[in-house]
């Protein structure tokens, strides 16, 4: 995220010190009342949409951090019972709510306390935050999506090591944020605020570093925190949906058809029979519920990829773009340059409400899952229990026969009713012992 910020370019030598990124009034928009009749028409431009961005990040921040609370209080709620995907969406939430929350007073206090002298803190706040929060989610989305891939190529693992995996992704977050932090250490010792003509803006510190050093910095910080994530999320993707939609271990069958199958066996669609020692019998429900979950997986990864895509990529694409070739300082594109870089911008910020909303959807479709899956146990539960019940009624049944079979069955159940009392297996056995073998004696003595 430090694109915005080392944007605002300033040359010694052949610009001024109003030749600035948009966000040059970021920090106090107010100068636009004092410097209307000196400024040039592209830096009038320049400071509308300065003016605008402003507005624009102090009404997104006040939308999202309600939906970020939200979603930490829920899933705090369930720390006893945590998923390790939720340990993950927590340390993300946390980064996106303290960026949040220190860029959302940063823009407060300069605009109705700029009189503090605190703009070299607030500047460097602000862009130590944004950066470090921008890697670290990146690369939490990563863990996300690594996760899921294991799940699906090695779904065992994560019951082998199900006691010590909450202790192994606490350990990977501190590692990454530890990561975050060095990488991201230069935006607190090469930034600073500049004030001229009451117009304040963050930008490089001439005095520590040149842009000439820098640019390559922030290029291999962009390729880091941004382009090796994204890299590793579309291939996590594609390896996901070629499981999904490649060969099956094993040949499906539904129920309907096995029960329309002729005597000569079943054949696929291509004519050829099914081997049974490698085939899989389902209901036809569950077909459709399988091509249907098909369906929705590749939908979610498209669409991730392609928002992913939408709200980041041209942001940094320009910001990169204009650190090897200048366009802000070429008159031809300058007008050009600032319009595109305030609408990457917009793009780029829009990510934070749609991933506070993204985050309340997810946590409400998991907890819908479970409510069904416990529904699911529930049934299951039951019908278990039913086929104990019968399994032990027919049980007891062939072990009456078996140590009595002087009597029928239905007479032996009309002598335990006329009794009226219930006896176990056991008990039940030894007295038909002695009851059998008492009426086999009269038999016998009758028969003499």
């Amino acid at each position: 995220m430090n694109r915005e910020w080392l944007s605002s370019r300033r040359n010694d030598s052949h610009t001024t010190d109003h030749n600035a990124s948009v966000l040059i009034f970021l920090l106090n928009p107010a100068a636009l009342a004092s410097s209307d009749s000196e400024l040039s028409g592209s830096i009038q431009l320049l400071l509308t949409i300065s003016c605008a961005l402003w507005w624009f990040v102090v009404v997104s921040c006040a939308i999202s951090l309600p939906f970020y609370w939200y979603a930490f209080w829920a899933l705090w709620r369930q720390r006893h019972r945590w998923r390790h995907w939720q340990l993950i969406i927590l340390s993300i939430i946390l980064a996106d709510t303290i960026m949040l929350c220190v860029m959302f007073s940063s823009l407060l206090i300069a605009k109705y306390f700029h009189d503090l002298e605190i703009g070299p803190i607030l500047c460097k706040a602000m862009v130590f935050s944004t950066n470090v929060a921008a890697f670290f989610t990146n690369w939490c989305w990563v863990l996300i999506w690594g996760r899921r891939f294991l799940a699906i190529y090695q779904p065992l693992r994560q019951f082998r090591y199900k006691r010590s995996s909450r202790k192994t992704i606490t350990s990977i977050l501190l590692a990454l944020l530890v990561v975050a932090v060095v990488v991201q250490v230069w935006g607190i010792l090469f930034t600073t605020e500049y004030n001229v003509d009451g117009m304040v803006y963050c930008e490089l510190d001439h005095a520590l570093t040149s842009y000439a050093t820098i640019k390559w910095v922030v290029l291999a910080e962009t390729v880091v925190g941004y382009g090796v994530p994204f890299l590793l999320i579309v291939l996590a993707d594609a390896l996901v949906l070629y499981r999904a939609f490649g060969p099956d271990l094993f040949t499906t069958v539904t129920s309907e058809q096995l029960s329309n199958s002729s005597g000569s066996g079943i054949r696929n669609n291509s004519g050829v029979p099914i081997q049974w020692d490698t085939a899989k019998i389902i209901s036809e429900h569950r077909m459709k519920e399988r091509v249907k979950r098909k369906h929705s997986l590749i939908l979610r990864c498209v669409m991730a990829a392609s928002l992913d895509m939408l709200f980041n990529l041209p942001d940094y694409s320009i910001q990169i773009i204009d650190n090897f070739i200048s366009l802000r300082e070429d008159p031809d594109y300058m007008r050009l340059y600032y319009s595109l870089e305030a609408a990457t911008y917009v793009l780029y910020f829009l990510q934070y409400p749609m991933i506070a909303v993204y985050i309340r959807w997810l946590l409400e479709d998991y907890k819908s899952q479970s409510d069904r899956s416990n529904k699911r146990k529930e049934v299951s539960y039951s019908d278990n229990l039913l086929a104990n019940l019968v399994s032990s009624k027919s049980s007891t049944d062939k072990y009456k026969r078996d140590v009595c079979p002087c009597l029928p069955p239905h007479l032996l159940e009309h002598r335990d009713l006329h009794r009226g009392r219930s006896r176990s297996v056991e008990g039940s056995s030894s007295l038909l012992s002695v009851n059998c073998s008492s009426s086999l004696l009269q038999g016998s003595l009758s028969v003499t």
